[in-house]
């Protein structure tokens, strides 16, 4: 999945930037923007980001049924 940046608490400090394995991401207005033509969905992004502005969107299975924690 292509991670999701939250605008709001992207500070553009671009430690996203630094770990991103194919360069898709730049900092654009103090905000860090993701290429989707070139992200390879490997999470670096996220797990580096120091205020969690950067998340990864899993969508639940269709086959799993409801969630046990709803």
């Amino acid at each position: 999945m292509i991670p999701e940046i939250d605008r709001t608490l992207c500070m553009g400090c671009g430690r996203c930037v630094e770990v991103c394995p194919p360069l898709a991401i730049e900092i654009i207005d103090e905000n860090a923007n993701i290429d989707e033509t070139l992200c390879e969905e490997c999470g670096f992004c996220a797990a580096v980001c120091p205020v969690d502005a950067i998340s990864i969107p899993f969508p639940l299975s269709p086959q799993s049924g409801p969630s046990p924690w709803s």
